[in-house]
């Protein structure tokens, strides 16, 4: 036992001399900004006057290795200016301090086959299949994420504002947040990808519920054609449409000690160029034409706030990049409300990729149909003390302390349960929840609607509520009312049973689907345009459910009475339909067989490829004890946006039912546009020159086709107007028994229009104003009738 004993020391001294005389030879330096002592990532260091160099990592670090040819070393980096020191006068771990300059790219022009920089870039495309980790083999690794926002404020300060003051006083010694988070993310090509949060800390809140943040704001590899940035889309140097947008220079050329060429080219996109794109430089290896560092800032005239991201790669078994380290720099200089800030907030994020298995052994069963879980917040998550890749700074501490004790006294808490209701359309107040779609509203029929609507909340019950609303309808004189009792059984399948009863007002010959549409669409103002509405009281129970992700259900029953109060315009009598009762059952179902869905302290969202959404709606009715009501229905619905070109968009929308047996009237389809004497609103997927209810269908087929052109794109200000270009055709028909009665567009509808968006904003609302003619079969004699003038709101950044 002696003798393994002392043979066991013996190897750990043998070791450890080892590494003293490797050390001794190596030296370990940091390079840093001299202006406020942030790491430059991705410098180039250059061995004296040969080739062969390194580079330095997302922390500024970096080794000259024994073998360096010299101890002259030259570091460069774009926005810094060049320094050559010699190491024999430093100590090793020292910190080289570089000193940042305003530079400014000029543009050259390089006649076709002279530029040797689009040759590497041409590589590094035609190889990217190869070198993007999704593409290569299925992986799994660990990410530690950590992010600080703090404020932009000088080091000495002469004010005599006392809260400007007090700001400085706290920013010296603090940050205003602090989020730590851990994730394993595992993925299996060509698609499926998991990423389970286990572990968060946030700053002041006591549930982690932002711990998610730091991983959202930039790409986990920058292989994609578009890099998505804060919800946009910008456009990759290393793609096919990069390489005719973008101007590349070779700015260094490195040797390393293995005789591998790294490669460092700075890119822009070219003058000219109608592009949403990135200013940065790259690190493309050579033998394999891998990306090994990338720096990209979106040009501030893209996005509302700068973001700056890195990526640093390393290379598994002489052929395999994977991302090592991640960073991202965010700087917003006012609110999304538009107010200023005293002092620039600045983001700072780090990630740090660690365990990474390139050959686990995956089945499609390993994987969940989420693309994220946070599991943060759990009672079983563990401590993110454990998952540090390095202990806390003195500031970081500070934060936590500070915070932490705000958080408890003032309840931030209460902020997460604040965002997320209001997600859902709720204002929280305790025990109860208040319905914002029921305070103010307001439709042509009934004119301005003003009411209450009250849900219990889940400090009540997070499995049931119930509640109920009151509105009052002024022009029309009405009073609508109702209740209604919700059980949820499964958040994270949305899987939900809801029974309500009410009396209101249903707009006539109206048709809709499941989640038909984003609350923030212009979409919504179509009911606005509502002339003509039947009184109802009804009964109804739904059971909704995500059979999978990407396909969701609702079973449906309706008990209805109905009471038509006028004559509808698409009848060529004055008669009024007589009252009628019927019995619905239905199903609807929403599949998106490319959505991405998280599951957060915010509840269930969406992270990307809603699109296409196909609908399909199928329903059966009777009437109560009236055997001439007894009919089928059947709706269906595609939608798809597409990209045209860098910057222009596209979309279609195909509508179509098919109504059959026997039915009143009212049940005929007919909400089909939202036209105005005088102004409109525009709503996308309507007929702007067709008035509601003008014409009605047993069966119809609708198609909707345009494109949207930002302008201005690569312009500074923020005077950037959308244009949209459309044109909507329509074909129906009704059962013979109407042929004689009702107004039908059996020979075609047409109309085409222009929408100029984002003319001017106010706050996160976008104003526009939209032009659309009416012409073919049903086109107005007198011109000046085909004609639609719209306005527009939008919501967006």
């Amino acid at each position: 036992m002696m003798l393994k004993t002392n043979a066991l020391i013996c190897f750990f001294l043998l070791n450890f001399g080892i590494f003293n005389a490797f050390s001794q030879n190596a030296l370990n330096f940091t390079v840093k900004n001299a202006k406020n002592h942030s790491p430059v990532s991705f410098a180039n260091i250059v061995f004296g006057d040969s080739q062969q160099g390194t580079v330095s990592d997302i922390n500024g670090n970096f080794t000259i290795p024994h073998s360096a040819a010299s101890n002259i070393i030259r570091i460069s980096s774009l926005g810094y200016a060049p320094l050559t020191i010699n190491t024999d006068t430093m100590q090793n771990g020292q910190t080289v301090l570089i000193k940042p300059v305003d530079i400014e790219l000029e543009q050259v022009t390089i006649l076709a086959d002279e530029n040797p920089a689009l040759r590497i870039i041409r590589n590094a495309v035609e190889n990217r299949n190869n070198n993007n980790p999704d593409n290569k083999t299925p992986y799994s690794c660990i990410v530690y994420h950590k992010m600080t926002f703090g404020m932009e404020i000088p080091d000495t300060l002469i004010t005599t504002n006392e809260e400007t003051r007090r700001l400085w006083e706290f920013n010296r010694d603090n940050d205003l947040l602090l989020i730590e988070s851990v994730s394993e993310r595992k993925h299996m090509p060509p698609s499926r990808t998991n990423e389970r949060v286990i572990s968060g800390r946030v700053s002041g809140f006591q549930q982690p519920a932002l711990a998610v943040l730091p991983s959202q704001l930039q790409p986990f590899t920058f292989y994609d054609d578009y890099i998505r940035l804060l919800d946009t889309d910008l456009l990759n140097p290393v793609s096919n449409r990069g390489l005719r947008s973008y101007l590349f220079l070779i700015e260094d050329t490195l040797i390393q000690n293995n005789g591998d060429t790294i490669f460092y080219i700075s890119f822009e996109p070219r003058q000219g160029s109608n592009i949403r794109g990135m200013t940065g430089s790259l690190h493309i290896h050579e033998p394999t034409w891998g990306i090994q560092t990338v720096s990209a800032t979106a040009d501030e005239n893209q996005l509302l706030y700068e973001l700056s991201i890195r990526q640093n790669y390393k290379l598994y078994n002489h052929h395999h990049w994977f991302p090592e380290q991640l960073e991202t720099r965010l700087i917003m200089r006012e609110t999304a409300l538009g107010q200023a800030f005293p002092f620039p907030v600045t983001g700072e994020g780090r990630s740090m990729v660690t365990a990474v298995n390139l050959e686990p052994e995956f089945t499609s069963r390993d994987f969940s149909n989420l693309y994220l879980i946070d599991e943060s917040g759990s009672t079983n998550a563990p401590p993110i003390d454990m998952h540090r890749y390095r202990p806390l700074t003195a500031r970081d501490s500070a934060t936590y302390h500070l915070l932490d004790s705000l958080g408890r006294v003032h309840n931030l808490d209460r902020l997460i349960n604040f965002q997320r209701n209001l997600m859902e359309g709720f204002i929280p107040l305790g025990y109860v929840n208040l319905n914002l779609s029921k305070l103010l509203d307001f439709n042509r029929y009934e004119g301005l609607i003003a009411g209450i609507g009250l849900q219990t909340s889940d400090r009540v019950s997070r499995y049931v509520s119930t509640g109920g609303f009151y509105t009052r309808s002024f022009k029309s004189r009405d009073n609508n009312y109702g209740a209604n009792l919700c059980f949820r059984f499964n958040r994270i399948h949305e899987q939900s049973w809801k029974i309500s009863a009410e009396q209101s007002l249903a707009p006539t010959g109206n048709f809709s689907f499941l989640d038909g549409y984003e609350p923030t669409s212009s979409e919504r103002f179509k009911n606005m345009a509502m002339e003509t509405a039947d009184h109802s009281r009804q009964i109804n129970t739904a059971f909704t459910s995500r059979i999978f992700s990407r396909l969701k259900t609702e079973l449906v029953y309706q008990y209805k009475e109905v009471t038509p109060v006028m004559h509808y315009p698409y009848m060529f009598t004055d008669e009024i339909v007589p009252e009628f009762t019927a019995h619905e059952t239905g199903i609807r179902l929403k599949w998106q067989p490319r959505i991405r869905l998280a599951y957060t302290g915010f509840g269930l969202t969406s992270t990307g490829g809603e699109m296409p959404s196909i609908w399909a709606n199928f329903a059966t009715g009777h009437g109560n004890s009236d055997a001439s009501i007894s009919y089928q229905k059947t709706e269906a619905q595609v939608e798809h946006h597409f990209r045209i070109s860098p910057v222009v968009k596209g979309h279609f929308r195909l509508t179509g039912a098919h109504l059959w047996g026997n039915h009143t009237p009212t049940h005929l389809y007919s909400a089909f546009g939202t036209y105005n004497r005088g102004l409109s609103i525009e709503s996308r997927y309507s007929f702007a020159t067709m008035a509601p209810n003008e014409f009605a269908a047993n069966t119809f087929g609708l198609v909707f086709v345009g494109a949207t052109i930002p302008t201005r794109v690569n312009r500074p200000g923020r005077f950037k107007p959308e244009i949209t270009l459309s044109t909507s055709a329509g074909w129906s028909d009704v059962a013979s028994k109407y042929s004689e009665t009702v107004n039908t567009f059996n020979k075609g509808y047409f109309e085409s229009g222009i929408y100029f968006g984002n003319l001017f904003r106010q706050m996160i609302l976008k104003y526009g104003l939209g032009i659309h003619y009416r012409y073919g079969p049903y086109s107005h004699d007198k011109d000046i009738n085909n004609w639609s003038f719209t306005i527009g709101a939008e919501i967006g950044f």
